[in-house]
């Protein structure tokens, strides 16, 4: 299996990946409405894929959409959504100087208003080329059937020069 990574040079990247799935019945995960939020830049027209194709976030981070499933990009934000609809995966490329401040700024492009409270934060070992990663879920209620998670993924780059 191949290892992808960012290629851009720069400082601290995180990259949280936020995701919503509804099992068989479930409706997807209410959501407050937050304050206006500065305008909103374009989204990309959403693009279905036939196989499994190899994509990179703004930032460079390389994540392949699976066949079927269906990819828009929103300024720093890709959304996958799945053929059934009812599970979403949002991949959003922030500066942030920990884990919790990039889930937070992530919820907030996402999901402005999100308020579930946090149920688990666990550090996860570093792969991949990611130095740090550290996954959240979240409290739901059994009547919702539905699992909300977002994983930070933080990779420190230095620049090269060459002469």
């Amino acid at each position: 299996m191949a290892r992808h990574r960012p290629i851009a040079l720069g400082a601290a990247l995180a990259l949280p990946i936020i995701m919503l799935t509804a099992s068989a019945g479930g409706a997807a995960p209410a959501v407050v409405p937050g304050p206006a939020a500065a305008p909103a830049a374009q989204a990309s027209a959403p693009e279905t894929v036939r196989n499994d194709s190899l994509r990179a976030t703004p930032a460079g981070a390389t994540f392949t959409v699976p066949a079927g499933w269906t990819m828009t990009t929103k300024g720093s934000m890709v959304v996958l959504d799945t053929p059934e609809t009812d599970s979403h995966v949002a991949i959003i490329d922030v500066q942030a100087k920990d884990a919790e401040g990039a889930v937070e700024a992530a919820w907030a492009a996402y999901r402005p208003g999100f308020d579930r409270p946090l149920k688990i934060s666990l550090a996860q070992t570093a792969r991949n080329g990611w130095d740090e990663r550290k996954s959240f879920n979240y409290e739901t209620s059994p009547n919702e059937r539905v699992v909300v998670a977002a994983f930070a993924w933080r990779v420190t780059r230095s620049c090269c020069c060459r002469s």
